[in-house]
């Protein structure tokens, strides 16, 4: 009697698949031999990573990218990553993971070793409104986020963490950490911002038709930074990026923006595409073969210069203004300093009272002391009529300021 073949559903599938992945096998093609998957993209694929030709001296530094730190939504690994970027030729590569920056010490680290400058950025999610008001019903876009030095890294993160902390009590539609307009200006020194993909707020009002509302978007961002804020154009396939890639153009033209390009890219090779199609059935628990289900068209892989030199085939979009997007994004790369954060581990300076002598030392206005424990550690024990009594499990204060919730036992 044959074995019954089963259909799995996505769950299985990824699972069985990504602890392959884990193992260094290609996603991909371990998913086409043991479900029977065809790798199924509109981007030509290939099990062998495709020769890069470069035509003269062009260039480009991918600025929109994602790793698996975009949870179940994001396929490239970092190093891989940085690997494909140096065996590109590709000077600069930043990474710019949803509403995080969970990879950007491991960005850093492989970059520097494949000798890829490293850049650190976050698609983050902005609002126009009270990022703690309950029930914000309002829009909620994307923005891409770079940080071009130490202070704008500090920025970034400080940004990053209040989307976090804060953002999220908004219980926006979208259920992600964000900021506002407002928390931006207010951090926006040593950033670079990007006008982001669709999602974002000028691309969205230009595909409905809305050019004034995207204009004064434009212009708040070009008032706020400068030379450092970029109109961001892709072109993964879809129609409504052609409208709004013409209304950037209009824009950049009229309001003297620069324009970068960038591929929004989730997985690292174009054979990648099935497995990262996969991921996102996980993450919006449909099945593979449902067929109303969020698709990707499979043009997001990690691109050379002149693959990107090859879209944006529209009447309103020269090839000299896609070469010249190009150079602009090799322009945000030259502005990027070194962030300096992998120092030397920093330890803080705890002050002691005068005369400790690293042993047992008496606080002079509490009843705590600090016992050495014999193996290098120091212990809190409090002082109770003479008595020295150390705690045996963790222990707080209440409202009268009394220590409970633990037993003592003198020493």
């Amino acid at each position: 009697m044959g074995k019954k073949r089963l259909e799995h559903p996505a769950p299985l599938g990824f699972v069985v698949m990504m602890s392959k992945v884990l193992h260094g096998q290609s996603a991909a093609r371990y998913a086409g031999r043991r479900f029977g998957f065809g790798v199924r993209c509109c981007a030509t694929a290939s099990s062998s990573k495709p020769k890069v030709v470069l035509r003269g001296n062009l260039n480009w530094a991918p600025l929109h990218t994602h790793t698996d730190y975009s949870f179940l939504d994001g396929a490239s690994h970092i190093p891989d990553l940085a690997s494909r970027a140096a065996e590109m030729g590709i000077p600069a590569l930043a990474i710019t993971d949803h509403g995080a920056m969970h990879g950007a010490i491991q960005h850093m680290k492989s970059c520097k070793q494949h000798g890829v400058k490293p850049i650190i950025g976050n698609e983050m999610y902005i609002l126009n409104g009270d990022i703690e008001a309950d029930g914000y019903k309002g829009l909620v876009h994307h923005l891409t986020v770079i940080a071009k030095n130490s202070t704008g890294y500090r920025n970034l993160v400080k940004l990053t963490s209040v989307s976090h902390l804060q953002g999220m009590k908004s219980r926006n539609r979208s259920k992600r950490p964000a900021i506002n307009k407002e928390l931006l200006q207010q951090h926006s020194e040593g950033l670079i911002v990007l006008s982001g993909c669709l999602a974002g707020e000028i691309p969205k009002a230009l595909v409905a038709n809305r050019y004034n509302v995207a204009r004064e978007v434009a212009l708040w961002y070009r008032d706020t930074f400068g030379t450092d804020f970029y109109l961001e154009m892709m072109d993964h396939g879809l129609p409504a990026q052609q409208v709004a890639n013409a209304g950037i153009i209009q824009l950049s033209k009229e309001l003297g923006i620069k324009t970068v390009v960038t591929n929004d890219s989730h997985f690292t090779m174009a054979s990648d595409c099935y497995a990262h199609d996969v991921l996102l059935c996980i993450q919006t628990g449909k099945l593979v073969s449902d067929p109303n289900r969020m698709k990707y068209t499979g043009q997001e892989y990690f691109k050379s210069a002149d693959e990107m030199m090859e879209l944006f085939q529209h009447p309103s979009i020269t090839r000299s203004d896609i070469a010249g997007s190009l150079e602009n994004t090799l322009e945000v790369a030259s502005k990027i300093e070194d962030y300096n954060i992998l120092s030397a581990p920093r330890i803080p300076a705890y002050p002691l009272p005068d005369g400790f002598d690293g042993s047992v030392e008496v606080h002079r206005q509490s009843p705590f002391l600090l016992v050495d424990s014999g193996l290098g550690l120091t212990k809190i024990a409090l002082l109770l009529n003479g008595t020295r009594l150390l705690p045996t499990g963790l222990f707080s204060r209440n409202r009268e300021g009394r220590l409970e919730g633990t037993d003592w036992r003198s020493i």
